[in-house]
């Protein structure tokens, strides 16, 4: 889960240790206690505290974990605290102190320590995270097959269609998008030009220093993609693909297949991937003997966050299957 607004504590409803007990109705002490009066009527500190358990009842619980369970195994560092002061900067920069101020209220934020305190959190997720990818590198490597490369890309244009129209007895001709995505692999593949010349050359969009892509990139073609995912390093021959609406010649040059040689970035990219996010989220969790202790909680949680639960208190996966096909 990422960016969780917290806005209810409810960390009296939940734990973290390996412990365990029967499901019952939790409830606060001197419940009958009023908290304040209306007119002729009371309410009491039992009433406020069931309308909070109301409140973000799932995801704001799953939250309230989380942060419990980063400041557990994720140390807060001086580059942790540089990076909030980095980024708390540039937004007073760019949106000026006072409106700074309103926007993180408008947010749910009480004030700019609890935006940093926010920010702070989703850095120790992440790198959580990254630790959960690490551990599990080969299966993630396998999964998501991460590869450097350049794509560029030559669209055919209105005139470029017109001209490979021919009358009787013309010989085909072919596009100036292919004839240029040609003669650039040529030129590349010889070593005649770089890939910075052929893109200031053809004014192309593309970036000349590779790109992480993986199996599920989605600003590639599937076409793209699988060239991608299933050659070695080298340039590729114009692959044409229209699949996207837009007739477009391409040019691949596989860079790196080796996500060794790139793991930092790897473990940033998959990092921010929100399967692999809740992926981590649910083990670290689990791992860590996430625990409800409240009747109406978990029943909210077993409807939106089952795979969060542990065995002994998830509703078995065939059931969840079964209720949501009917």
């Amino acid at each position: 889960m990422r960016n969780k607004k917290i806005t209810i504590s409810l960390c009296a409803l939940i734990t973290l240790s390996a412990g365990c007990a029967s499901n019952q109705t939790t409830t606060v002490s001197n419940a009958t206690e009023p908290f304040f009066t209306v007119g002729d009527t009371t309410i009491s500190k039992g009433d406020i505290y069931e309308y909070m358990k109301l409140q973000n009842l799932d995801s704001g619980i799953i939250a309230m974990a989380e942060t419990d369970l980063v400041n557990q195994l994720v140390p807060v560092t001086d580059e942790m605290n540089a990076t909030v002061d980095e980024r708390v900067a540039a937004d007073k920069e760019l949106y000026g102190e006072e409106t700074f101020l309103t926007m993180i209220n408008y947010y749910g934020f009480a004030d700019e320590q609890a935006y940093r305190d926010a920010y702070l959190t989703n850095i120790q997720i992440t790198e959580l995270t990254k630790q959960y990818v690490e551990d599990n590198w080969d299966a993630m490597i396998e999964k998501y097959n991460p590869r450097k490369a350049v794509v560029l890309s030559f669209v055919e244009t209105t005139s470029d269609t017109e001209s490979d129209e021919t009358t009787e007895g013309d010989e085909a001709t072919t596009s100036q998008a292919q004839q240029d995505a040609q003669a650039a692999y040529e030129a590349l593949s010889s070593g005649e030009k770089d890939l910075q010349t052929i893109i200031d050359e053809y004014d192309l969009t593309a970036e000349a220093e590779p790109q992480l892509y993986t199996t599920e990139d989605t600003s590639l073609t599937n076409l793209v993609r699988t060239y991608i995912q299933t050659n070695q390093p080298g340039y590729s021959t114009p692959v044409y693909d229209d699949s996207n609406g837009t007739p477009t010649y391409y040019v691949v040059y596989l860079a790196d297949i080796d996500p060794n040689n790139f793991k930092d970035e790897v473990l940033e990219e998959l990092a921010s991937n929100n399967a692999v996010a809740e992926e981590s989220d649910q083990y670290y969790l689990k791992s860590n003997g996430f625990f409800v202790y409240d009747q109406m909680i978990l029943d909210a949680l077993r409807t939106n966050y089952n795979d969060y639960l542990t065995e002994e208190q998830a509703v078995p996966s065939e059931v969840v299957e079964t209720t949501a096909t009917e």
